[in-house]
Parts: structure tokens; sequence; C-alpha cells
């Protein structure tokens, strides 16, 4: 019968059967892979390397997606969405004070 070999989880403590156990975060450097040649939907230009991929965002003001953190981005864009409606009420706000102000001067002006 072979031996099994165990690692101890250091969030529990417990010992673990090493091939059942999977570290949350590496705790060294990675390199990461290639990328996929693609064409840029903002340009029509062949993306075939991070570098390109990384000049093109800088030059067009654009990210990937997978940027935003997890399950695509969609905790970041509701919360850009909660945001940009605050903007918008603040901004619906002070332009109706600011409307309102006109109009008070006026009436003051031309009374």
């Amino acid at each position: 019968m072979p031996r099994k070999t165990y690692v101890q989880d250091p969030a529990t403590g417990k010992l673990v059967p090493k091939e059942e156990y999977r570290r949350q975060a590496p705790s060294a450097p990675s390199v990461l892979p290639d990328i996929e040649p693609f064409v840029s939907p903002v340009d029509g230009r062949v993306i075939g390397s991070r570098p390109t991929l990384r000049d093109h965002n800088a030059e067009h003001g654009v990210v990937q997606h997978g940027e935003y953190g997890e399950n695509g981005g969609q905790a970041y864009f509701e919360r850009a969405g909660r945001a940009r409606q605050e903007r918008l009420q603040a901004l619906d706000t002070r332009s109706r004070q600011e409307r309102l102000e006109t109009v008070i001067r006026a009436v003051e002006k031309y009374s």
C-alpha cells in the first residue's frame, strides 16, 4: 500500500491529503501564458502579444473586461452604475437649484 502525503492547511491547521490541497493564492511570482491573437473591436488591428495589447489599451483608453474583477466584472459594473446614478441625481439636484437661483435673480432684476 503506497504512503499518503499530507499538507497542513494554514487556514484551518488540519492535515489534508496533498492531492486534495489547493492553495488559494500563489506564494511566488507566476508567468502568464501568451495570449491568443485576436482582432481589436476598437480599430481592427490584430493583437498578438501582451505588450501590443498594453500599448493598444493605453492608446485608445480602454481596458480588458476581466480587469474589473471576479464574475466578469459584474460587481464593478453594478458599483459604477450606482455611482453614475448618484452623480446624475446630484447633477439634477444641483441644476434644479441653479435654475431656481437664475429665475430668482431674473425676477429681482426685472421687477
